[in-house]
């Protein structure tokens, strides 16, 4: 069984363009790799040195949401990232972090949480880096 929210390319096309609008509201941009299969969308949201990756799988088997949210430039996610995006972060560098939930809605409602937190860690680098 295929999951039903991106089982058509209507569906994630959907899915796609309200995660660009919703990184396009908090200032991030989005980069869409076209060298996958039309049964795949990878979408790249960033700001500042943070970013999530996103595969919206027709093919996949799960009903789930996956982001993986990774940094850049020595950039670090605080522990309690994890709860923002409803998943956690690697405790060990502290460089990436996941999220993982069932629907769309919570998947936009994390995707937009993650962005805001990274928005709000790049002010408060830019202010301490002054």
């Amino acid at each position: 069984m295929r999951t039903k929210y991106l089982s058509t390319t209507a569906k994630r096309e959907g899915v796609a363009a309200r995660l660009a609008s919703i990184a396009e509201s908090l200032g991030a941009t989005t980069k869409r790799d076209s060298m996958m299969s039309s049964r795949r969308i990878v979408l790249r949201l960033h700001h500042g040195d943070y970013w999530v990756m996103i595969s919206l799988d027709g093919d996949s088997r799960c009903e789930g949401f996956l982001g993986h949210w990774n940094t850049e430039h020595g950039a670090r996610y605080p522990k309690n990232f994890g709860f923002t995006v409803h998943g956690s972060v690697n405790e060990y560098h502290y460089g990436k972090a996941t999220t993982c939930v069932d629907t769309p809605e919570q998947f936009y409602a994390a995707i937009e949480a993650g962005l805001v937190r990274c928005v709000e860690l790049t002010r408060e680098f830019e202010a301490i880096s002054r």
